[in-house]
């Protein structure tokens, strides 16, 4: 394999502008994530679908799209982030309109799948985009309004979707993505630059599939579990196995990848400390910002009995707060160590959500729920430019594909495995009653908070520093004009 060369950007346009196109790509993904979760239990009252269902139309596009962003941030080392984001938005835009028009549970789920192989195609190349194009001094800043886009279409989202859900039907939240993919595709071409590392970075599908059927397997497990009360799944087969099996295929992987120099999951990357423990910490913020809000919208619409466009106004200001803080956390990050603000921020998002669930109860009015989710949603804010920033401070330009996409995948499995943990407590939700569903929604939510709790103390371990060096970092990627690239030598991206 030749040694990779980084190719720097061509720049004809503002930075700025190549941010606000991905962040379209990246707005459409989590604004598909927080409105669909809002229209679960109108999708499952539609369509006749059990529970069990509902969970994989929520991870049928969470499971590709986490184990695609390894394979696709190699492949955009290889052919260019902009070529490989640009397919993936047109994957995700074809998917949201078949999503659209499916009929029944199985359809909508292989819809999904599709969507999520889409999302896992372009996500990697977005903060791949990002890096390269800014310098390392103001890479915090870029991360933080990046983080704010897409909190703000995590705020939306719930607000957006029960109101859709609510005045027409949950099928416009797949239409709307039409337009604004559209939209997204041609400014993708507009504004955003040719960058690509050279070299022929190795692509292995056979590992992925591997990935994929592992993981399938414990979640396949952990979301039908219940369905069968534990028990035999078919004649001879208990979901005891299935889930030891899925987790011997996917720790055998992970095994695999580490004992090869050249392996998806970058052996050296995880060696560089603070970027191991911010694998984690994505995979953990992850883990409770889904898992809060699929126990959230459950109790709320099955408990309480509230519409679906009232449950999107109760978690709409979680993300709304989580959006308005994260820019600033970027630009703190220049007077203050990183791991204080992410210990700070993960302990907010903590309290917040152990708050949340002690109020829980069959009585308890809803509006209650703002204040604490606001706290919660405030600290996870704090915690997405750091946490970027962070792990992203000593990677080799080269390898910025790579790892951008083994982050990400940290996130996606954080919110997959979630999904399927909170499904398995809440168990049966049709047929519980409300003091059940109450006690099992307070579970789930103080099993999300556990989760941050390991991310607090995981945080005081960062190495000092975590910010890269204004203009002398080694790792920072060349940005040229096109005059200065022609003058210099070097010739524009293929």
């Amino acid at each position: 394999m030749t040694a990779p060369q980084q190719t720097g950007p061509v720049l004809r346009h503002s930075p700025w502008l190549a941010l606000i196109t991905i962040a379209l790509g990246y707005f459409m993904n989590v604004l598909d994530s927080t409105v669909v979760n809002v229209a679960l239990p109108n999708i499952m009252t539609d369509l006749a679908a059990p529970m069990g269902h509902m969970l994989w139309v929520v991870n049928g596009y969470l499971l590709p799209y986490a184990m695609l962003l390894l394979l696709a941030g190699r492949l955009g080392d290889l052919l260019g982030h902009r070529a490989v984001f640009a397919f993936g938005l047109g994957v995700f835009v074809v998917a949201s309109l078949l999503c659209s028009l499916s009929a029944t549970p199985e359809q909508l789920i292989a819809s999904r799948v599709l969507q999520g192989i889409g999302a896992g195609v372009a996500g990697p190349q977005a903060l791949a985009i990002t890096a390269a194009v800014f310098p390392a001094h103001r890479r915090g800043m870029a991360f933080g309004v990046l983080a704010s886009i897409i909190g703000t279409a995590a705020a939306i989202g719930p607000f957006l979707g029960g109101l859709i859900t609510h005045v027409l039907d949950w099928r416009w939240i797949f239409l709307m993505n039409l337009p604004i993919g559209v939209a997204g595709l041609i400014c993708t071409f507009v504004f955003v630059p040719k960058t690509r590392v050279g070299g022929r970075p190795r692509l292995a599908f056979l590992p992925v599939v591997l990935a994929t059927a592992g993981l399938f397997g414990v979640l396949y497990a952990l979301i039908d579990g219940p369905r069968v009360d534990w028990g035999e799944i078919v004649a001879g087969v208990h979901v005891g196995y299935v889930f030891i099996v899925g987790l011997v295929i996917f720790f055998g992987f992970v095994y695999w990848e580490w004992s090869r120099t050249d392996g998806l999951l970058p052996r050296a990357l995880f060696a560089n400390r603070n970027y191991g423990l911010m694998a984690w910490a994505s995979l953990a913020t992850y883990f409770c910002i889904f898992g809060t809000q699929l126990a959230m919208t459950l109790y709320l619409q099955s408990v309480l009995h509230v519409s679906a466009l009232e449950a999107g106004l109760v978690l709409s200001p979680m993300w709304l707060a989580s959006s308005l803080v994260a820019p600033f956390s970027g630009a703190l990050m220049q007077r203050v160590q990183p791991r204080w603000i992410l210990v700070g921020g993960f302990a907010a998002f903590c309290l917040g959500t152990v708050l949340t669930a002690l109020l829980i109860t069959p009585q308890m009015p809803w509006g209650v729920f703002v204040a604490t989710l606001l706290l919660a949603g405030a600290g996870a804010g704090f915690t997405f430019a750091p946490l970027t920033t962070v792990a992203m401070s000593e990677v080799p330009p080269h390898e910025v594909g790579g790892a951008s996409g083994t982050l990400e995948m940290a996130r996606m499995l954080g919110s997959a495995v979630c999904t399927a943990v909170v499904g398995a407590i809440l168990g049966s939700t049709a047929t519980s009653s409300a003091a059940a569903l109450a006690a099992d929604s307070r579970a789930a939510l103080l099993v999300t908070a556990l989760v941050v709790a390991v991310a607090v103390v995981t945080s005081l371990f960062l190495k000092r520093g975590g910010l890269p060096a204004p203009a002398t970092d080694a790792g920072e990627q060349q940005l040229t004009t096109p005059t200065s690239a022609t003058a210099a030598g070097h010739p524009g991206n293929s």
